[in-house]
C-alpha cells in the first residue's frame, strides 16, 4: 500500500491542474470582454457593410436581443442594428426601397349635376381628381387610366407627370360618354374605375387603383338655369325626325321665298296635329322633364317645351333656321325667314297661329347657333315609327277665271294629295294672286290625308273685275 505521504503529493498535483485550467478560462473571458468593447464590422446579406455594437457572450443566440461578439448585422440583424438606409428582413439587412404612394380622391362639380343627355353632348368639367403622394419618393410619369365598368364612357388616360412627396396635384375630369349612357332615365350613381401608374426615382413602376362615384340624372332631366343647353334636344339629324319632316311635307323646297317657308312651317304644324300629337301636362316634379322629338312623336304628346323642340327640329330638318322661345311659365317656337324676319308660332295651339315680334320680353334660343357648344344628342332608335308619306301634284294649273258656281272672278288651282304612308298626314299648298305686279291675295290651306287616301282640293282667291282688266296672274306652291 502507498504511504499517506505519497497520496498527499498526488492530491496537490491534481489541484495544480485544476487551478491552471481555471486560469486559462479567466484569460479567455478577459480577452473576449476586451474584444467586445471595440467596434465590430459586419457584412450584410447583399454584401453591404454595417456597424454594430457588440456585447459579450460565449454562447450567442440570434433573436435574444443582444448583439454578441460572435454576431453582426449580416448574420443576425434581429440583434445587431442594420446601417442607415437598410432594414432587417428577419436575418439579413436589405437596402430600404424608396417608393411613392399616390392616392386619389374625386370631388364632383356640384354645379354640373347634369342629365346624361348633357353629359353625352358635353362631358366636360365633371369634377376634380386630387392626387396626393404620401410616399418617401417622388412619383414620376404619373398616369391615370379611367374606365367605366358599365361601358358608359370611353376609357380616358390622363398624363399627370410628377407628383412630389407631400404635395397635391389637381386634374379636371372630362369624359367622352357613349350611347349606353342614354339608357339611364332616372337619378343614378355610376362607378368610375381609376388605375394609377407611377415610377420611383430608380424607374421602378408602381400601380394602384381607386373607385369613384358620379351622380347623374336621367336623359330627360333639365334645369333652366342655363337654357342654351336645350339645343342638345333639338335634333333635326335624328333619322326618324329627318324622315318625318321630308315625307310629311313632300320634300318641299324652302329656300325660295318667305311664302314657301310659311307654307313649310304650316305644313309641319298640321302634320304634327294630323299625326295625333297633343298637349299633355308635365307630371314630373324634379327639375323639368324634356322629351326628345322622337319621344314626343312616339308618345303623341308633350308639354309646351316638348312641342317647341319637336317643331324646331322639324323646321331645321327641312332647312329653315329655327329658334325656341322662353317666357315665364311657357315655351313656343319660331323661325327666321329669308327676309331676316322672326316668325313666331304658338306650337301648343290647336290651329296654326303665327305672328311677328310683338316686342314683349322673351328669351330666344337659336339651337343651330349653339350646337358648337351643346351638340345634338341623337337618341338611339329602338322602334320604327309609322309615318305619313305625302306627295302632291298640281292637277290644274293656277289661272284667273270666271266661275258660274260663285258667279265671281277667281284665281283657281287644283291639287291632288296622296298619302302612301302608314300614318295620317297633311296636304298643304299656298296660292298667290297678283294684279298689276302687286300681290292682291294669298291662300294657304291644309287638309288631313289619311293612309292610302288620295285627296283633290281646289284653292281659290276672289279677284275683282278691275284686277282682271288690269291683269291677273297666280302661282301655286
Amino acid at each position: 500500500m502507498a504511504s499517506k505521504k505519497t497520496k498527499k503529493k498526488n492530491n496537490k498535483k491534481y489541484i495544480k491542474f485544476i487551478l491552471a485550467g481555471i486560469l486559462i478560462v479567466l484569460v479567455i473571458v478577459l480577452i473576449v470582454k476586451l474584444t467586445s468593447n471595440s467596434s465590430q464590422t459586419g457584412v450584410e446579406g447583399d454584401g453591404t457593410e454595417g456597424t454594430s455594437q457588440k456585447s459579450s457572450g460565449l454562447f450567442a443566440k440570434c433573436g435574444d436581443g443582444k448583439c454578441s461578439a460572435s454576431e453582426d448585422s449580416g448574420e443576425c440583424c434581429l440583434d445587431c442594428e442594420c446601417p442607415e438606409g437598410y432594414s432587417c428582413d428577419g436575418v439579413n439587412c436589405k437596402k430600404i426601397e424608396l417608393k411613392p404612394d399616390v392616392k386619389a380622391t374625386f370631388y364632383q362639380n356640384t354645379e354640373n349635376y347634369y342629365s346624361v343627355t348633357l353629359l353625352k353632348a358635353k362631358g366636360e368639367n365633371l369634377g376634380t381628381i386630387t392626387l396626393e403622394n404620401n410616399g418617401d419618393d417622388d412619383a414620376k410619369d404619373t398616369k391615370l387610366i379611367i374606365s367605366s365598368p358599365s361601358g358608359y364612357f370611353a376609357d380616358k388616360t390622363i398624363n399627370v407627370g410628377l407628383v412630389s412627396t407631400t404635395e397635391y396635384e389637381n386634374v379636371v375630369l372630362d369624359l367622352n360618354f357613349l350611347d349606353p349612357i342614354l339608357d339611364i332615365t332616372s337619378e343614378q350613381i355610376i362607378p368610375l374605375s381609376v388605375e394609377i401608374e407611377s415610377y420611383n426615382s430608380e424607374n421602378k413602376k408602381y400601380e394602384s387603383s381607386e373607385s369613384f362615384e358620379l351622380e347623374v340624372y336621367g336623359r330627360n332631366f333639365f334645369s333652366w338655369r342655363n337654357p342654351e343647353m336645350i339645343s342638345s334636344w333639338v335634333t333635326p339629324s335624328q333619322p326618324t325626325i329627318k324622315e318625318f319632316a321630308n315625307k310629311a311635307t313632300g320634300g318641299i323646297y324652302t329656300k325660295g321665298s318667305s311664302t314657301k317657308q310659311l307654307l313649310a312651317a304650316r305644313w309641319i304644324f298640321e302634320s304634327i296635329r294630323a299625326y295625333g300629337v297633343k298637349y299633355t301636362t308635365d307630371a314630373h316634379v324634379s327639375g323639368d322633364y324634356v322629351q326628345f322629338p322622337i319621344e314626343t312623336l312616339k308618345n303623341k304628346g308633350g308639354d309646351c317645351e316638348d312641342h317647341a323642340i319637336l317643331f324646331a327640329s322639324l323646321l331645321e330638318a327641312v332647312g329653315i333656321e329655327s329658334f325656341v322661345v322662353l317666357v315665364p311659365g311657357h315655351a313656343y317656337a319660331g323661325y327666321v325667314n329669308v327676309d331676316g324676319e322672326k316668325v313666331f308660332v304658338e306650337t301648343t295651339a290647336t290651329n296654326f297661329n303665327y305672328f311677328g315680334d310683338d316686342g314683349t320680353s322673351k328669351e330666344i334660343i337659336p339651337p343651330s347657333q349653339n350646337w358648337h357648344t351643346y351638340p345634338q344628342v341623337i337618341l338611339p332608335e329602338e322602334v320604327q315609327l309609322n309615318m305619313p308619306s305625302i306627295t302632291k301634284e298640281i292637277t290644274e294649273e293656277c289661272d284667273c277665271k270666271f266661275t258660274l258656281f260663285s258667279n265671281w272672278w277667281t284665281s283657281e288651282a287644283e291639287i291632288t294629295f296622296t298619302n302612301s304612308g302608314n300614318a295620317p298626314g297633311a296636304g298643304c299648298a299656298a296660292m298667290t294672286t297678283y294684279s298689276g305686279g302687286q300681290v292682291i291675295g294669298e291662300n294657304l290651306e291644309c287638309w288631313t290625308v289619311n293612309p292610302g287616301q288620295t285627296r283633290i282640293e281646289t284653292y281659290e282667291i276672289d279677284v275683282s273685275l278691275g284686277d282682271i282688266l288690269e291683269g291677273c296672274s297666280c302661282s301655286i306652291y
